[in-house]
């Protein structure tokens, strides 16, 4: 919230359910008089039947950046530069079903000025389907690897 918590503090609760990030959050901000400023919930099942996640984390990278590098040479940026990084499974409806989903950070390239190692790119969240392999970008986009 701030080098000095200029807003106050924000708590937030998460469900897991056998180590899958379930779809149910409550995050309370508390601003810094001690009064609650902001609630936000977000209602979903703190637990659900899910098929098996058969792709690990480093098979959710690599479907990625197949989809990724798809999409870029799509746009004629083939030679552009990203990184990927699997960070939890979370259940996510899809299809009228609930499905394991990796969520993989996809970071671009900071603009180029200034050192790249202390400046950090855009970061958005990608999903790859943890049992067939399938990815979504940040809007929800079905990609394509080839």
């Amino acid at each position: 919230m701030g080098d000095k918590a200029e807003l106050g503090w924000i708590t937030a609760w998460r469900w897991t359910h056998d180590n899958v990030l379930m779809p149910r959050m409550l995050d309370v901000q508390v601003d810094r008089s001690g009064r609650v400023s902001q609630i936000d919930v977000t209602l979903g099942p703190t637990r659900a039947k899910l098929p098996e996640v058969k792709l690990d984390a480093g098979q959710a990278e690599k479907e990625a950046n197949k989809a990724v590098a798809a999409e870029l040479r799509a746009n004629g940026n083939a030679g552009a530069a990203f990184h990927t990084k699997a960070v939890t499974v979370k259940a996510v409806q899809q299809d009228g079903s609930w499905q394991p989903n990796w969520l993989v950070n996809v970071e671009w390239p900071s603009d180029g000025k200034g050192d790249a190692s202390q400046e950090a790119g855009a970061v958005d969240m990608y999903r790859v389907n943890a049992v067939t392999g399938q990815v979504y970008d940040s809007d929800g986009k079905r990609l394509t690897t080839s």
